[in-house]
């Protein structure tokens, strides 16, 4: 019996012994090298998802800038600065450096860099923010050259006098020249005289706080008038329009196109019958193609349904407002022939659709 039973505590003790040096084995496998290699996996494997959301919003922002629009040429040299990952809206706010756990803007370069100082002219750090303080800050942005908003006046950039109106975009284009209670306005006749819209549309005197076409003189000078022969004032609009044959005559759309004869408004080509019409390249384009009183014109729906005006831009019925083609609703530009045949449907907005890819 004590035999038996040493031979058992021989043999429990060797099962025993194989077992414990397996287990170092197994578990010595699971162990790594180098102890440092464990903390620097665990450090990476945890900061993966914060810098790869840091880089996401980066991406992010950046589109969001670019969706912003580019702006126009600025007198100001705009440095370039090195972002940091964690600051992901370094380009829109100027907010470009780390500290203290939070992103702020450090310097005046990282304010004069961002979209902030761009469009709103805040281009100067202040307690760790991008902030309007001079006008010269002003000067260098986007509303100063659009609507003349060139002073800064209680940290935000406005128009002060007549000078910030005159060297806007708007002053130029359309005479918002004059100062008038914190805005740009058209104070005065030069304010349309000296307008890109008085060159072009013949819009040279004031009525109210609006340009408008006054006399034949103003209307013969432009450009409507010497391209598409609209060279008489209307007096009932105030615009310029195409008040007879004589301006149609002298008019580039007629000496190039041969639309010669004056109709509502407008020079048409000649036709004394139908077929003349129909084989002018006005037929197939914009729907000409009936004569009357010696022009093509519109005659009705089938003109329209022919012409490319239906074809490419979904105007398919005649228009009882003017002589011209439009769609009557919504299913006229969801049933159009362009919308039909490429699948990429017309949008009904104004009165007209608007059809992606059609000229």
């Amino acid at each position: 019996m004590p035999r038996r039973l040493s031979r058992f505590f021989r043999s429990f003790l060797f099962t025993l012994t194989i077992l414990f040096a397996l287990s170092i084995g197994f578990w010595g496998c699971q162990l790594p090298s180098n102890p440092q290699e464990q903390t620097t996996t665990e450090t990476t494997t945890d900061a993966s998802p914060a810098e790869s959301a840091q880089e996401n919003t980066a991406e992010s922002a950046q589109e969001n800038t670019a969706d912003a629009g580019p702006s126009d040429a600025s007198p100001v040299e705009r440095p370039t600065v090195d972002e940091d990952s964690r600051c992901p809206t370094c380009i829109a706010d100027g907010r470009c450096t780390f500290q203290n756990g939070q992103c702020i803007a450090a310097s005046n370069a990282e304010c004069l860099q961002s979209y902030l100082c761009l469009s709103q002219g805040k281009c100067s750090t202040q307690a760790g923010s991008c902030v309007v303080l001079s006008d010269k800050d002003c000067q260098s942005s986007q509303t100063c050259a659009q609507i003349g908003s060139c002073s800064a006046v209680m940290g935000r950039c406005v128009p002060a006098n007549d000078a910030d109106c005159s060297r806007s975009s708007h002053c130029k284009q359309q005479g918002f020249c004059t100062y008038s209670s914190g805005s740009c306005v058209i104070g005065k006749d030069e304010d349309c005289a000296q307008s890109d819209f008085c060159k072009q549309r013949g819009t040279c005197a004031l009525l109210g706080q609006v340009c408008i076409a006054k006399t034949n003189e103003h209307c013969a000078q432009s450009e409507i008038c010497k391209t598409k022969g609209a060279c008489t004032v209307s007096s009932s609009v105030r615009y310029c329009t195409v008040g007879s044959d004589a301006d149609c005559k002298n008019a580039e759309v007629c000496l190039k196109q041969g639309y010669c004869g004056v109709y509502e408004g407008e020079c048409r080509p000649l036709g004394q019958a139908d077929t003349d019409c129909q084989k002018l390249p006005a037929c197939q384009e914009k729907g000409w193609c009936t004569a009357k009183e010696g022009k093509c014109i519109i005659g009705g729906d089938a003109d329209c349904t022919r012409s490319n005006e239906c074809q490419k831009r979904a105007h398919c019925y005649l228009s009882p407002y003017s002589n011209s083609c439009y769609a009557r609703n919504a299913t006229d530009c969801e049933q159009s022939p362009p919308c039909l045949k490429s699948k990429d449907c017309c949008i009904m907005g104004h009165g007209v659709c608007f059809c992606s890819g059609a000229p």
